[in-house]
């Protein structure tokens, strides 16, 4: 069994439920449910998630914070009339398809209705900003916004904020570098230790 490459590749990739590092792989029937090979699966819930109903898309596609869905916008609250706190919601929108997924069962029309839709009056909610660069910079949602200025952006990045998310990535290259060089210092301080050790018996 395998999910559809083209869902695998425009889903996967953005869904709290997916492990999309380790690839897209074909595995046994009987490894969906079990608990043993949960480390194996590209999708933690694979054995419901609804892969193959429609192309490209997933039925139970449970986005991560992505910048533009209701989920993340400032005007989002989940026990306000409508779950929003705009009255206007110019243009609203459903987005992305999915079925509930994380917190469906106990608040279904929230989640169909409301965090796979959007409109116009989007705003980045302060409380999810940073979170939302992180995700970006690891790629876990798309860069469809400015780091900076946190505005939307279209499929063409222009030059200033295309080297903004290069910063990032560079300063992220960086830290994981300086973090193998740490780990390789200790790994070679405990192998002197043990070496001194073994010596002094």
């Amino acid at each position: 069994m395998k999910i559809p490459d083209d869902v695998f590749e425009t889903r996967c990739r953005y869904c709290m439920h997916g492990s999309p590092e380790g690839g897209n792989k074909d595995i046994p029937e009987a490894w969906i449910f079990a608990q043993s090979h949960r480390k194996d699966l590209s999708c933690n819930i694979f054995g419901i998630c609804g892969c193959n109903r429609i192309p490209g898309e997933c039925m139970s596609f449970s986005p991560n914070h992505i910048f533009g869905i209701c989920y993340t916008c400032e005007h989002d609250n989940t026990f306000h009339a409508g779950f929003c706190t705009n009255e206007k919601q110019p243009n609203k929108r459903q987005i992305f398809i999915g079925n509930g997924g994380l917190g469906g069962a106990a608040k279904p029309e929230y989640w169909k209705t409301h965090v796979l839709s959007t409109c116009d009056a989007y705003r980045p909610s302060h409380y999810w900003i940073d979170i939302m660069r992180r995700q970006a910079a690891e790629g876990r949602i798309p860069r469809n916004f400015d780091p900076e200025t946190m505005k939307p952006i279209g499929p063409a990045m222009n030059n200033e904020t295309a080297e903004r998310w290069a910063a990032i990535d560079r300063k992220r290259a960086e830290e994981a570098a300086a973090k193998e060089e740490r780990k390789q210092a200790e790994q070679m301080e405990r192998a002197e230790q043990l070496t001194l050790f073994s010596l002094a018996e």
